[in-house]
C-alpha cells in the first residue's frame, strides 16, 4: 500500500518546526538592534523665494529661529556692517501671521557689550521666548512673553549666566515646568562642556557644572554643543571634540541626565576617534514624534553624513550609518535640522557635486536617497554655498529657514511648506511672570552634583513596538515556512 505523499512531509515537519523556532528567538534577539536610518525622500517640501532679513551689506556669522505658539517667527543675528569697527550687534526681526517681516532691531541697544555671537532661541509651552548669547567675557540670558508686536522693552535685562572668556558654542531648552537648561563650551584646550540651570525664568543660575573633564595633557577642545529634552524630561547633550594638532574635530561625544540635570553620568563617544584630517564634527541631535533620539553629524574625508539613533532614550545606540544622502558631500557649519508637530524630521545645508543648497525629509526609506535643491549654484551662488543654517517648524506643515550668504554675508530667509496637515494655532497663553525684570546677578541656586558613573556601553537600541514588528514578521513567516516544508516534501516524494 503506498503511504500518501503527506505523511512523509509531516515526518519532517518536527524538525523543520524546530529550525523555524531557532530562527524566530535569533529574530526576537536582533530586532532590538535594528534602528531604521532616516532618508530623504526627494521632494516633500515647497519652497518660496528666498526674503533678505539684514542689510544687503552687512556680514552675519551667527543666527538662531524659532515660532511661538501662535504662529509668530522669531529670528535672531549677529550683525557686523562692513564700515564699521570690529564690533558685532544682536539684531532681532519677528514675523507676525499675515504680516510681513518687522524692521530689524538692535535689541540692547546701548548696552556695553563689545560684541555678540552665538545666539540660540527656544519658545516654551507658555510662549514665553528665551534668548542665549555670548559676548567676549560672558554667556548672557534674556525673554520676552511672545504677544505679538515685540517692543524690544518687553525683553527682559540680559542676565549674565556666567563670566567666561572664550565661549566658543551655546545651547538650551527649557523643561515643561519652567526650568531652563544650558549647555556651553569653550574655545581653550584643557576645557570641556559645562551645564547651567534656572528655576526662576533665569533671575539666577547654578553653578556651572562640567560634562567632560578633559585632562590638560589631552590637548582638546569642545565646540558644538547641543541640547535636547524627551517626553520623560531626560536630557541629551551631544559635542565634538577637536585635537591638537591641526584641531579638527574628530570625535563626537554624549551625555544624559534623567534627574534633571542634577547628575551626568561620565559622557560616552558616539563615534570613533578619528585620524587626523578626518571628521566627526558638527552633531545635530533632535527627538522625533516616537522620542527617538536621532543624530546627525558631518564626517569622514571627503565629507559626507554619518546618522545614529537611540530608541531608549539614550541608553544605548544604533550602529553608525554612512554616508545618509548618496554621493553628496560638503559641510558648510552645521546643518539644520528641525522637528514639526507631526513628529516629522526635516533637514537642509550645503552639498556638491552639483553644489546647491538641499533640503530632505527624513523617513525610514533608502538611506542613499538624494534630497531636493533648495537653491542651485545657477539661481542664486551665494545661497548655493549658504553657511550656518537655522530652522523651525510650525503649525503642523510650516518651515521656518534662515542662512547666511556665503560665509558672513548677509541673512536670508525661506518659508516652506511640507505636505503634512495643518495645525489649529492654539490661543496665546498668559504668563504670570510676564513682568518680571530680573536684574543683573549671578547668585547661585543649589549646584548640581557629578556621579563618577562610568558611561553606557555602546550598544544597540531597542523598543517595544520595534521588536514587535519583526516578531509579527516572523510568526507570518514560520507560517509561510511551513507551508513550503509541505510542498516541498510532497515534490520530492513524487
Amino acid at each position: 500500500m503506498r503511504v500518501p505523499d503527506w505523511v512523509f512531509a509531516l515526518r519532517r515537519l518536527p524538525g523543520l518546526l524546530s529550525l523555524i523556532a531557532r530562527l524566530l528567538v535569533l529574530l526576537v534577539l536582533v530586532a532590538p538592534l535594528v534602528c531604521a536610518a532616516p532618508a530623504s525622500a526627494d521632494g516633500g517640501v515647497t519652497w518660496d523665494a528666498p526674503v533678505l532679513l539684514s542689510e544687503s551689506g552687512a556680514m552675519v556669522q551667527d543666527s538662531t529661529i524659532t515660532a511661538d505658539l501662535a504662529g509668530g517667527v522669531h529670528v535672531f543675528w549677529t550683525h557686523m556692517a562692513r564700515s564699521s569697527e570690529p564690533a558685532s550687534l544682536l539684531f532681532y526681526s519677528f514675523l507676525l501671521p499675515g504680516r510681513t517681516w518687522s524692521v530689524p532691531t538692535d535689541l540692547f541697544a546701548g548696552a556695553d557689550y563689545d560684541t555678540h555671537a552665538n545666539p540660540s532661541a527656544v519658545c516654551d509651552g507658555s510662549n514665553r521666548l528665551h534668548l542665549i548669547w555670548t559676548t567676549t567675557q560672558a554667556l548672557y540670558y534674556s525673554s520676552a512673553l511672545a504677544i505679538g508686536e515685540q517692543d524690544p522693552r518687553l525683553w527682559q535685562k540680559p542676565v549674565a549666566v556666567v563670566w567666561a572668556d572664550a565661549l566658543a558654542s551655546a545651547d538650551l531648552v527649557v523643561a515643561p515646568d519652567g526650568m531652563i537648561h544650558v549647555v556651553y563650551s569653550r574655545a581653550r584646550e584643557d576645557t570641556g562642556v559645562m551645564y547651567v540651570q534656572s528655576s526662576d525664568h533665569g533671575q539666577n543660575w547654578s553653578t556651572p557644572l562640567p560634562l567632560s573633564t578633559p585632562l590638560p595633557n589631552d590637548r582638546l577642545a569642545a565646540d558644538a554643543v547641543t541640547i535636547a529634552i524627551d517626553s520623560e524630561e531626560t536630557l541629551h547633550v551631544a559635542w565634538h571634540e577637536s585635537h591638537a594638532p591641526d584641531f579638527l574635530a574628530r570625535q563626537i561625544l554624549y551625555a544624559r541626565s534623567t534627574d534633571g540635570g542634577r547628575t551626568w553620568p561620565a559622557p560616552q563617544p558616539l563615534s570613533p576617534l578619528a585620524e587626523s584630517g578626518v571628521w566627526n564634527a558638527l552633531p545635530n541631535l533632535v527627538i522625533d514624534g516616537e522620542d527617538a533620539l536621532r543624530l546627525i553629524w558631518a564626517c569622514g574625508n571627503p565629507v559626507a553624513r554619518c546618522y545614529r539613533c537611540s530608541l531608549d532614550h539614550g541608553v544605548t545606540w544604533s550602529s553608525e550609518v554612512t554616508p545618509l544622502f548618496a554621493t553628496l558631500i560638503g559641510s558648510s557649519g552645521r546643518d539644520a535640522v528641525a522637528v514639526d508637530s507631526h513628529g516629522d524630521i526635516y533637514w537642509a545645508g550645503s552639498l556638491r557635486y552639483p553644489q546647491a543648497f538641499y533640503s530632505a525629509v527624513l523617513s525610514d526609506m533608502p538611506t542613499r536617497a538624494r534630497p531636493q535643491v533648495v537653491v542651485s549654484e545657477m539661481e542664486l551662488a551665494g545661497l548655493a554655498w549658504a553657511h550656518f543654517p537655522s530652522m523651525v517648524a510650525s503649525g503642523g506643515n510650516q518651515l521656518h529657514l534662515v542662512l547666511v550668504e556665503s560665509d558672513g554675508g548677509p541673512l536670508w530667509y525661506l518659508h516652506g511648506q511640507t505636505e503634512s496637515a495643518p495645525l489649529e494655532p492654539p490661543g496665546q497663553g498668559t504668563d504670570a511672570d510676564a513682568t518680571v525684570q530680573p536684574t543683573l546677578t549671578t547668585t547661585a541656586t543649589p549646584t548640581p552634583v557629578p556621579t563618577p558613573v562610568p558611561g553606557p556601553v555602546i550598544g544597540a537600541a531597542s523598543e517595544t513596538p520595534g521588536v514587535l514588528r519583526p516578531l509579527t514578521i516572523g510568526l507570518g513567516s514560520a507560517a509561510f515556512f511551513v507551508a513550503v516544508g509541505v510542498v516541498l516534501g510532497s515534490r520530492r516524494r513524487r
